[in-house]
């Protein structure tokens, strides 16, 4: 699902390319099905390289999911935006993030966010 401000923050991140509502209305189809794809297509609509649009594409996943939190005072949706963000970081990098390397990385992206958030 598009949201108001992903223009915004596909526009903060770089990735310039997925700001029209068909390119981004294609990556939120991918990124829950096959990384791989979300990767080509990215690399695709916004003509950068595999690493660079990775490192992006994890700036976008952390600031989306900190404007989710921030909006959204409900603590069980607020675990669900957590955990399927910490999900598409963990297909796109490989790698398994803990909770507290999640918040680490959400507060270096400037949300407050604590432990006992949820």
């Amino acid at each position: 699902m598009t949201l108001p401000y992903c223009d915004d923050v596909f526009y903060a991140v770089g990735l310039n390319g997925l700001m029209s509502k068909e390119a981004s209305q294609r990556f939120y189809e991918l990124i829950g099905f096959d990384s791989h794809a979300v990767l080509k297509y990215c690399c695709y609509v916004c003509d950068l390289r595999r690493d660079l649009v990775k490192e992006r594409l994890k700036r976008y996943l952390l600031i989306d999911c900190g404007i989710r939190l921030s909006r959204t005072f409900k603590p069980d949706l607020r675990e669900n935006d957590f955990e399927i963000t910490r999900y598409y970081l963990e297909m796109l990098f490989d790698t398994w993030f803990t909770i507290n390397e999640m918040y680490e990385m959400l507060n270096d992206e400037g949300f407050n966010i604590e432990l006992n958030n949820f």
